[in-house]
This record gives C-alpha cells, sequence and structure tokens, in this order.
C-alpha cells in the first residue's frame, strides 16, 4: 500500500496500483489509494492506471464514475483524459453523460490524441447517434490535428460504408 502512494519512483507506484486493484480488490484500502491517486498523483502514468483499474475494479462504487468523468475533462494530461474517456465507454455508457462527454472532447479537447480517441469511442458505441456522422464530418474538414483529421476520414470511410451520404462527402474532400 505505501508503496503506492509514497514511493518516489512512478513507475513502482503505478505497478503498486494495478497490483493493489487487481490483487486486493476487497480490501477496503485499495479503493481510496485507487481514488486519491486519480487525482492527485504528480504523475500523469499513475494517475491513468489509477483511472483504469477504478473503472475495471470498482464500477460499482458511486464515486468511480464521477471521478472518470472529471478526469475525462479536466485533467491536465491527454494521456489521463484519453483513458478516463476509455473507461467512461467501457464501464458506463448507458449513463447520458459519457456520449455527451464524448461529443464535446472530440471536438472541444486541447489534444489532438484525446480527441481523436474520442471519436473512436464515440463511433465504436454510440455510431447510431445522429449526431455521430455530423462530429466526424466536422472532423474530418475543420480539425487543426492531422491525426484527428486523418482518423475522421478512415472512420466515416470504413464504418459508413454503406452511406452514400457519407460515401459522397468523401469523394468531395
Amino acid at each position: 500500500k505505501s508503496r503506492a502512494v509514497d514511493d518516489e519512483k512512478w513507475n513502482v507506484r503505478s505497478t503498486a496500483i494495478e497490483q493493489l486493484g487487481q490483487q486486493f480488490k476487497e480490501d477496503p484500502d485499495t479503493v481510496k489509494i485507487l481514488k486519491s491517486r486519480a487525482v492527485d498523483d504528480e504523475k500523469w502514468n499513475v494517475r491513468s492506471t489509477a483511472i483504469e483499474q477504478l473503472g475495471q475494479q470498482f464500477k460499482e462504487d458511486p464515486d468511480t464514475v464521477k471521478i472518470l468523468k472529471s478526469r475525462a475533462v479536466d485533467d491536465e494530461d491527454n494521456d489521463v483524459r484519453s483513458t478516463a474517456i476509455v473507461q467512461l465507454v467501457q464501464e458506463f455508457k448507458e449513463d447520458p453523460d459519457t456520449v455527451k462527454i464524448l461529443k464535446s472532447r472530440a471536438v472541444d479537447d486541447e489534444n489532438e490524441y484525446a480527441r481523436s480517441t474520442a471519436i473512436v469511442q464515440l463511433v465504436q458505441e454510440f455510431k447510431e447517434d445522429p449526431e455521430t456522422v455530423k462530429i466526424l464530418k466536422s472532423r474530418a474538414v475543420d480539425d487543426e490535428g492531422y491525426r484527428v483529421r486523418r482518423t475522421a476520414i478512415l472512420i466515416l470511410r470504413e464504418e459508413f460504408a454503406n452511406n452514400s451520404e457519407v460515401q459522397e462527402f468523401l469523394d468531395n474532400l
């Protein structure tokens, strides 16, 4: 437990957090440690691991979804935001805020990696949402990040191959 919180090496803290989540789920201190490390650790790697373990091992804890939502939007690091986005979709896709957060992050996140993650997750779980194609089209044309434009175009081409309106849009790019 002390290694997860106090070790000076981030990789030791990260490994300890992963092991706590996977091997000591029944220990009441585990969820407390994961929650604090998900929000308060100085290293993005540790926060990301804690978020992953919270989502995978403590879905039933009422604070987990709150932490994931907060980290998906407010964490200073794009990798942490991306991890939180993935965990929200994997574990809380039924929560109405999940799709709202995905749509917001797909357009408004400051980092192209996080925006790409959001559009991939949006299509994987919310392909039928009427706004999904609109967001993909806008990202294919208007996104400042090459990765996001490329990802949006590839997704439109592959996932909407039978949609003539989408294919016409792609032909006119």
